[in-house]
C-alpha cells in the first residue's frame, strides 16, 4: 500500500511539473512574442519614421527649390517692372521737358502776337482819333443820314397805317381824295408863282442896267386869273352794312374770352378781331365784353 501511496505521489509530482514547466513555458513563450511584437513595432515604427523623415526632407527640399525658383522669378519680374518703370519714367520726364519747352515757345508766340495785336489796337486807336479829328462833316453827314432813316421808317409806318385805315373806313378814302386834289392844287399854284417870281426878279435886273441902246420894254406875263377855290367834297353817303355772314356757333366755357374763342376760329394772329365777335353778339354779351358767362351761345362771324 505504502509502494502505491509512493507511485501515485510521483505520478501526480510529474504531472504537476509537468503542468508547471508547461505553464512557464507557455508564459515564457507569450514573453518572448510580445517581445518580438514589440521589436518588430518598434523596428517597424523606427522604419517608418526614417521612410517619412526621408519624404519629408524630400518634399521640403522640392517645396524650398519650388520657393527659391519662385522667388527668382519674383525678382526677375520685379527687375523688369522697374527697369520698364524707370524707361518710363525718363519718357515721362523727357515728355515734361519737352511740353515745358512748348509752352515756353507758345508762350513766346502769344506774347508776340499780343504784342503785335496791342501795336495795331493802338495804330488802329490813333488812325481813328486822327479820322475823328479830320472829319466832323462826316459825322454830322452820318447823323443826318440815320435821321433821315428814322423819318423814312416812320414815314413807311406812317403809309402803312393810312393804307389799313383807308381799306376799313370808305369815308376816309373819300377824305383821302379830296386832300389829294387840294394838295395837287396848291402844288400848281406854288409853281405858277415860283415861274412869275424869275420873270420879275431878270425884269428888274434889265431895268437896273444902264441903257447903251433902246431897246424893246420887256414883255411882262399877264398875271393870270386865280384858280377858282377847290369844291367841297359831297359827304359820303351812309349805305346801311351788309350783315356778315356767321362762320360757326360757339358755346362759352368757364375761363374763356373773346381773345381765346377767336384765336381759335380764325388762327394765328386772329385774336385781333374779337370786335367783330362782340359786335356780332352784343345783346347776349351786354355792355362789358370782357364778362362772359358759361353756356352762352355765340355766334362767329367770317372776316
Amino acid at each position: 500500500m505504502a509502494k502505491a501511496a509512493k507511485k501515485s505521489s510521483r505520478k501526480t509530482a510529474k504531472k504537476s511539473t509537468r503542468k508547471a514547466t508547461r505553464k512557464a513555458t507557455k508564459k515564457t513563450a507569450k514573453k518572448a512574442a510580445r517581445k518580438t511584437v514589440r521589436r518588430a513595432k518598434r523596428s517597424t515604427a523606427k522604419k517608418s519614421v526614417r521612410k517619412a523623415s526621408k519624404r519629408a526632407s524630400r518634399s521640403g527640399a522640392k517645396k524650398t527649390a519650388k520657393r527659391a525658383a519662385k522667388k527668382t522669378t519674383r525678382r526677375r519680374a520685379a527687375k523688369k517692372t522697374a527697369k520698364r518703370a524707370a524707361k518710363k519714367t525718363t519718357r515721362r520726364r523727357s515728355a515734361k521737358k519737352a511740353a515745358k519747352k512748348t509752352t515756353r515757345r507758345a508762350g513766346k508766340k502769344t506774347a508776340k502776337r499780343a504784342v503785335r495785336k496791342s501795336t495795331r489796337r493802338r495804330a488802329a486807336k490813333k488812325t481813328a482819333k486822327r479820322a475823328a479829328k479830320k472829319s466832323p462833316r462826316r459825322r454830322a453827314a452820318k447823323k443826318t443820314a440815320k435821321r433821315a432813316t428814322k423819318k423814312s421808317t416812320r414815314r413807311r409806318a406812317a403809309k402803312k397805317t393810312a393804307k389799313r385805315a383807308a381799306k376799313k373806313s370808305p369815308r376816309r378814302r373819300a377824305a383821302k381824295k379830296t386832300a389829294k386834289r387840294a394838295a395837287k392844287k396848291t402844288t400848281k399854284r406854288a409853281a405858277k408863282k415860283a415861274a412869275k417870281k424869275p420873270a420879275a426878279k431878270k425884269a428888274a435886273k434889265k431895268a437896273a442896267r444902264p441903257a447903251a441902246k433902246p431897246q424893246a420894254p420887256a414883255r411882262v406875263a399877264a398875271p393870270r386869273p386865280a384858280p377858282a377855290a377847290p369844291r367841297p367834297a359831297a359827304p359820303p353817303v351812309s349805305r346801311p352794312k351788309p350783315a356778315p355772314k356767321t362762320k360757326a356757333t360757339h358755346t362759352v366755357a368757364s375761363g374763356e374770352s373773346l381773345r381765346l374763342i377767336a384765336l381759335r376760329y380764325y388762327g394765328p394772329g386772329g385774336q385781333e378781331n374779337w370786335r367783330a365777335i362782340y359786335e356780332a353778339n352784343k345783346d347776349v354779351i351786354g355792355d362789358n365784353p370782357y364778362f362772359l358767362k358759361p353756356g352762352q351761345i355765340l355766334k362767329i362771324p367770317e372776316v
